[in-house]
């Protein structure tokens, strides 16, 4: 089937908006509405919550105890019914400004004991989205193709986001979850369409955002798996299956659908039932080639190999004069000597050029790599070349190819064939990915770099340093001998920077050119991820430079690990197999420990290493080893699901008590899995106790309050494993150091690691009563305070403090709360750096109490502190009432691994976003905000977020 069409050219006819006097809501995304005046300023999040209701059931009666369950469920406020008449006053006015006062009005109605919106169907998206569905059906019972797909691409243009976005209360979040089920259900069929009319290409990035986003949705895998395999990417559809089926397994404890399963396995094989008639061309079954969205022209410059290009170009000037040569280009994968090659070749002059870049499938073939350099076919013009073709063709189908007296021909052919181009003018023959070529055209190369000296003749090859073959170090050793060696070195930072500039278009910001970083120099690495971070929306303008957006995480998408995972196929497996286990050592292993994990013996692995570290895959340091991307580290561990992860790290770490390893060394892995069995790890920990608080306290008191807390053992062996660790002095007798862990983890959102901490080693603390608080439980959180007492350290004060502050706020005494913050800032005895997170809280607390001067000292404090730099942004943006800057703050907290800050800054943005009038900006930092407050149970938080949120509203 062909399909040519301009989506905008057919498209069934809206219904919205046809009568120039109605009122159009849109629900498909944030709640919005227009009348003939323009956009209508709806009011709180509540108000819109009342209008969504009202607007799903347009033309029918809604009573007034109908619309209080829609907004608080089963536990409305004594309030409720006021604030429901409130929002009705509010809407009418808003609705039908021109209104006579204490008129009924003819758009929103009362009916009875409830109220009525007067509008047609088509006047709200969501029915206008259900009539497109409906034609689009009626239009695939028709075989209308070109009217379903139409119908289709204009239902899906009407979102904006999700549905009901930002609107609190029960009945949206029903509506929400009910109508983004029809949109996936639309975007399937829209993406079946595609695949029948042969157009994968169009569907393959929405597709992967959409499986993120849904990680257990089968029919949007297995449509992404079809895509990339009809766009050649075979070896990614597999790993989508695979990433389905150990979430699946994960989740729901099942294997994936047998539909599903089908797909893959006609992947796998390579079933000719997946392929397609192409434009019209019957039995054509190569696939499309992968249509990818342009970052930038690729006209720009080359980054940092100046001298390299620099070195072809003089070989070729030289050929060019009669004077022959080799050149050896070596790099790892990635490092850019096909871009060097590609740049250096580009405007050649005064000499032939023969180029071939060689793949793993042509090792299997005589001569293949040379024959397609100098191409050499049957229907060659050049009779020379037509010639040969037949000799080689013998070759190929001969079963002892490398002996036979034809293979011996062959290789006289090719060789004769290019003295007789060197006779007819200079000749540079281009090799790329040498270590994929054939040994007989290995054994050619050798013999013609011998002859360079005597024609003019320039050979280029390019390889990795792996895979290590016989074959490739025999000819490493000759060509070397007759030529020039170029070793391509990973990129400097200053150098990343000029491409990461090149890429995005602009200057990057401090996060982008931080996470560039993990590519380790490496400029095929940085390209992928500014190219998917580009493409996805992540980078957006920010004080001139571009930068990650400031209220989304760093990217991790699955994209990226696609695209490694390709790119790495062509690695030798045994360097892969190496790779896997390395990325899940952590920061470092050594010998022992690898060879311990592949259970191999250490000269075997010592082999593997050495490939891995000559390809440039592995870094060495000392006696450790360790992966030098980042980004290849995280793409191997994330193959792995998490269930089998934990199983992986068991198995790690039992293999390293088996050889002796540190008891430090094994808790690092034990550290990541699952207390499923407690006996074995009760044994371990018993033995290794006394060892492991000394050399690794904080390690110990995690394990064994995940043992102690769990229900492994029993509660007598929990009691003599509690006695293992007391109230120590496993942290060198200096509570000052465990507050600071503490703090670290409340501050990362890591709650439940301090108060396990804290459990194993039986002391009570500040940071137990600042969570109690924030989890809504304020008697708790004093009693915890009364029992901390005199006792406390100055680190510990400031947190103790912090709690009583807190906990006078939920009790309605904000200016109790603030004098309790100032008092920190008047203490001497507690250092800056101590109560330097808790000053954008006083800052709000001084701007809300009209207290400018001690809103003042607090960011004076922060900009005291070169190490609280995201701080004082956050602190002077509150002074300043700038959303935008905290917004700013709240990225940089969030890339430092302060997810809490992350999430009370992004709470601060949203209550200064709406009183801007931003809604859609303010809503997605108060969803952003209440997701995290809600990952750690802080209870107080959420409802604070909520209720600063709505108070601001109202006030615009």
């Amino acid at each position: 089937m062909t399909l040519s069409y301009d989506p905008k050219a057919r498209r069934p006819t809206t219904g919205i908006g046809s009568d120039p006097t109605a009122v159009r809501i849109s629900l498909l995304g944030p709640v919005r509405a227009w009348s003939v005046d323009g956009e209508v300023e709806l009011g709180s999040a509540q108000r819109k919550a009342v209008l969504a209701v009202l607007a799903l059931q347009a033309g029918h009666s809604v009573s007034k105890s109908e619309l209080v369950d829609a907004l608080w469920g089963d536990e409305p406020p004594a309030s409720a019914w006021g604030s429901i008449y409130t929002h009705i006053s509010g809407l009418r006015a808003s609705l039908e400004p021109h209104r006579a006062r204490r008129s009924e009005g003819t758009l929103l109605i009362s009916v009875g004991a409830g109220y009525c919106l007067m509008l047609p169907g088509d006047a709200v998206d969501v029915s206008h989205f259900q009539r497109l569905r409906d034609e689009a059906r009626t239009c695939r019972n028709n075989r209308d193709t070109l009217g379903e797909l139409a119908a289709l691409e204009t239902a899906l243009e009407l979102w904006r986001g999700d549905a009901l976005h930002g609107t609190p209360g029960p009945f949206a979040a029903r509506q929400r979850a009910r109508l983004a089920e029809l949109k996936l259900d639309a975007v399937e069929r829209r993406a079946r369409v595609l695949l029948n009319a042969g157009r994968p290409h169009l569907l393959i990035d929405d597709l992967h955002e959409l499986t993120r986003r849904h990680p257990l949705r089968e029919g949007l895998h297995g449509l992404l798996m079809q895509a990339l395999y009809l766009t050649g990417r075979r070896q990614a559809a597999i790993g989508v299956f695979q990433r389905l089926r150990g979430a699946t397994v994960e989740s729901l404890g099942t294997e994936p659908g047998g539909s599903l399963t089908t797909v893959h396995d006609k992947i796998v094989r390579d079933d000719p039932a997946l392929r397609w008639t192409v434009d019209g061309v019957p039995g054509m079954t190569r696939p499309i080639p992968l249509v990818t969205k342009t970052l930038r022209p690729t006209t720009r410059r080359l980054i940092g190999r100046v001298s390299e290009i620099a070195a072809v170009r003089t070989a070729v000037t030289s050929v060019t004069r009669g004077t022959g040569g080799v050149l050896w280009l070596e790099g790892e994968q990635g490092i850019g000597k096909t871009a060097v090659l590609n740049e250096a070749l580009a405007d050649v002059r005064g000499c032939q050029l023969a180029r071939v870049t060689a793949d793993e499938f042509g090792q299997v073939v005589p001569l293949r790599a040379l024959v397609d350099g100098l191409d050499v076919t049957r229907l060659s013009p050049d009779p020379r070349r037509a010639s040969l073709a037949g000799t080689v063709r013998r070759v190929e189908l001969s079963t002892t190819a490398q002996d036979s007296s034809g293979t011996v021909a062959a290789v006289d052919g090719v060789l004769a064939l290019v003295r007789q181009l060197c006779e007819d003018g200079p000749l540079v023959l281009v090799v790329d990915q040498l270590h994929w070529v054939d040994p007989v055209s290995l054994h050619v190369l050798r013999r013609l770099a011998t002859e360079t000296t005597a024609m003019p003749l320039l050979l280029v090859v390019a390889l990795r340093p792996v895979p290590r073959r016989q074959e490739i170090d025999r000819t490493r050793a000759v060509l070397r001998q007759h030529g020039q060696v170029i070793t391509l070195g990973p990129l400097a930072d200053a150098q990343v920077d000029d491409l990461v500039t090149a890429l995005a278009g602009a200057t990057p910001g401090p996060a982008l050119l931080e996470l560039s970083r993990q590519a380790a120099g490496n400029p095929w690495l940085v390209e992928v991820l500014v190219e998917y971070m580009t493409s996805s929306g992540t980078l957006v303008p920010q004080d001139h430079q571009v930068d990650l957006k400031a209220c989304s995480p760093p990217p991790n998408h699955c994209t990226i690990v696609d695209v490694i995972e390709d790119h790495m196929q062509t690695v030798p497996k045994h360097i892969r197999d190496l790779l896997g286990w390395a990325s899940l050592c952590g920061d470092g292993f050594t010998l022992d420990e690898i060879a311990a994990a592949l259970m191999l013996p250490a000269h075997e692995v010592s082999t593997m290493v050495a490939d891995a570290v000559t390809g440039g895959y592995l870094v060495v340091s000392g006696d450790e080893f360790s992966l030098r991307h980042k980004m290849i580290q995280r793409a191997f561990y994330g193959r792995y699901a998490s269930a089998i992860r934990g199983s992986l790290h068991r198995q790690l770490a039992e293999a390293w008590i088996a050889i002796g390893r540190p008891p430090e060394r094994v808790a690092q892995q034990l550290m990541l899995v699952p207390i499923d069995n407690g006996s074995w790890l009760n044994h371990w920990l018993t033995e290794n106790a006394a060892a492991l608080s000394v050399r690794a306290p904080r390690l110990a008191s995690t394990l064994l309050g995940r043992l102690v807390s769990s229900d492994a053992i029993s509660s007598t062996r929990k009691d003599s494993l509690s006695a293992l660790l007391v109230k120590p002095t496993v942290w060198c007798e200096d509570t000052s150091d465990f507050t600071r862990d503490l703090l670290a983890w409340y501050w990362g959102g890591q709650w439940e690691e301090a108060l396990t901490a804290l459990t194993a080693v039986r002391l009570t603390h500040g940071t137990a009563a600042l969570i109690c608080a924030h989890r809504g439980e304020p008697d708790e959180a004093l009693a915890t305070l009364e029992a901390v007492g005199r006792e406390a350290d100055q680190r510990e004060s400031a947190v103790a403090r912090a709690a009583s502050a807190l906990v006078a706020e939920q009790r309605g005494e904000p200016v109790a709360a603030y004098d309790v913050l100032v008092g920190l800032l008047d203490d001497e005895s507690v250092p800056a750096d101590d109560c330097a997170r808790w000053l954008p809280w006083l800052v709000r607390l001084a701007v809300d109490q009209e207290r400018e001067s001690a809103a003042l000292r607090a960011i004076a404090v922060a900009d005291s502190l070169p190490e609280q730099r995201a701080t004082a942004l956050h602190c002077r943006a509150l002074l300043a009432q700038d959303p935008e800057a905290v917004l700013v703050a709240s990225g940089e907290y969030r890339r430092a691994g302060w997810e809490f800050a992350y999430a009370q800054a992004a709470e601060d943005a949203s209550v200064l976003l709406v009183a801007q009038e931003q809604p859609e900006k303010a809503a997605e930092a108060l969803d952003a905000a209440v997701q995290c407050f809600t990952q750690v149970r802080a209870r107080w938080d959420v409802r604070r977020a909520f209720l600063r949120f709505d108070r601001a509203a109202d006030h615009v």
